[in-house]
């Protein structure tokens, strides 16, 4: 499939529409509000190994934190069982754990940044100009 991207609603589109069958691929799309600081983790580390040849962070494919505090995570795929993080657990009681929010607003790019995607609405279609407009920043 060929076709222009130009805000990622677009790539959102062409990320569903990538796969009929066995079924469509679904697509979260993420918001600031998504992100979670993790500065009272219960756990000092997520590598998913102890010892020589047990797997490293680089090899994680997928990680799962659950409202309860677990982790879970995957090396492979889709295939794969999640499987509980094997690390030892910092002494923080489960009810101490609050996932905070990482960002209270939006993040916002550089006036610089602005600037530059203004000039390139000129190429743009006119139903995008919208998305490029409500950009937060400087």
């Amino acid at each position: 499939m060929v076709c222009d991207i130009y805000t990622p609603n677009d790539l959102r589109i062409v990320m569903e529409t990538a796969r009929r069958n066995p079924s469509p691929y679904f697509v979260k799309q993420i918001k600031h509000t998504d992100f979670k600081t993790m500065s009272t983790s219960r756990f000092n580390s997520i590598r998913p190994g102890r010892k020589a040849g047990d797997s490293v962070v680089t090899q994680l494919s997928h990680i799962h934190y659950t409202s309860t505090g677990q982790i879970l995570y995957k090396v492979f795929h889709e295939n794969e069982d999640w499987r509980n993080l094997p690390v030892r657990i910092a002494n923080i009681a489960k009810e101490e754990v609050k996932w905070k929010p990482m960002y209270t607003s939006r993040l916002k790019i550089t006036k610089r940044k602005y600037d530059d995607l203004q000039y390139m609405k000129k190429v743009l279609p006119t139903k995008d100009h919208i998305f490029y407009d409500k950009l937060v920043h400087e």
